[in-house]
């Protein structure tokens, strides 16, 4: 689980509050899919959840409004890992294993 949080931060006394911002992931870097949009809260902050499953890059974006120009935030990138254990599960019985021809 990936969480993520971010803030719209206007220049001077601008209202960053109830606005909204698109959540979008990839992972080639140029092709972008939404995850959710965000709405912001009094202080301008918004927060998402998400489940990646193999490397991902995030942004968000803000379309505009009269009163504060559109803005895309800089790429943040989540790496996962995953982890393999192999153990050999021979239950009880004895395994030969043989080399060279037969």
């Amino acid at each position: 689980m990936c969480k993520l949080a971010a803030a719209l931060v206007p220049p001077a006394s601008q209202d960053a509050s109830a606005r909204t911002v698109h959540l979008q992931r990839s992972t080639d870097g140029a092709t972008w899919t939404p995850v959710t949009d965000l709405l912001t809260d009094a202080s301008g902050a918004a927060e998402a959840t998400d489940h990646p499953t193999t490397n991902t890059s995030y942004r968000l974006v803000f379309d505009g409004a009269p009163d504060l120009a559109a803005a895309t935030s800089p790429v943040v990138r989540v790496l996962v890992r995953s982890v393999v254990q192999l153990r050999p599960d021979s239950r009880g019985a004895t395994r030969v294993v043989l080399r060279g021809p037969r």
